[in-house]
């Protein structure tokens, strides 16, 4: 291999087009492709600008001898951002670590474990609420096969009735998907049961009923103008009384 060979190794390895490599060592382009071709001698002057401006090994220029170039920061420094994709920021700050005493290299060192801590630390806690979050989430499928086979429904006919897949259904009822909270409370209105049934918090389908003292006047005297507080809590103070009678007898 020739010298002239050894000029193209260095314009592929630095990427540069013929035009590039020509004007960074104040060449025309036309130079460089009869240099490269073998059709005009590398000059000492040629080889002294290309060793400079490229850091290329001079006796590897020359005989073929040791690597294409001579290490240098900048030459360690932008193998490293290509090998790890570095962005600016990233290759200055790593030659100014290179540069800083160990002292505050130590310092660094410490803020910086300091952070991965702390986020190593986020990273546990949002696991844990996610966690907890599913769990407290965790749909009841053998409920909703309960209440539709109860009604007597098929997994389409209920699908269609809550305007969802019949594959979801499906898919609910083996425990494979669990529904999200709309289709939850579409299921809830859909049986008149509870959310807390579906998602295993409730053992009742159906939330107590709580009635108001109006509707338990009426319920009590029917439609009448006539019912004073005190009768109410005559009523209540019986009731109260029957209640009693009733632990007694039990007990």
């Amino acid at each position: 291999m020739s010298i002239n060979d050894r000029v193209k190794q260095v314009r592929n390895a630095l990427n540069l087009t013929q035009k590039e490599f020509g004007e960074k060592i104040t060449l025309a382009q036309t130079y460089v492709s009869q240099i490269e071709l073998g059709g005009r001698d590398v000059t000492e002057k040629i080889l002294r600008i290309l060793c400079l401006q490229f850091n290329v090994n001079e006796e590897w220029l020359r005989t073929g001898k040791g690597e294409m170039f001579v290490e240098n920061n900048n030459i360690l420094l932008t193998r490293l951002s290509k090998q790890y994709d570095l962005d600016e920021f990233c290759r200055i700050l790593i030659e100014a670590i290179c540069t800083f005493s160990q002292s505050h290299r130590d310092i660094i060192r410490s803020f910086a474990l300091s952070i991965v801590e702390a986020a190593d630390a986020a990273i546990a806690s949002k696991d844990t609420t996610d966690n907890e979050a599913e769990n407290a989430i965790t749909f009841r499928s053998d409920r909703l096969t309960k209440l539709r086979k109860e009604k007597g429904l098929t997994m389409t006919e209920l699908a269609n009735e809550i305007g969802v897949f019949h594959s979801l259904i499906s898919k609910y009822e083996r425990g494979e998907q669990s529904p999200g909270p709309d289709v939850i409370t579409l299921i809830a209105d859909y049986f008149d049961v509870t959310v807390g049934y579906l998602l295993g918090r409730d053992d009742k389908a159906k939330a107590p009923l709580e009635a108001s003292e109006e509707t338990i006047k009426y319920a009590l005297f029917g439609e009448t103008e006539e019912v004073t507080d005190e009768m109410y809590e005559e009523v209540l103070r019986f009731a109260e009384f029957v209640k009693q009678k009733h632990a007694e007898k039990n007990a």
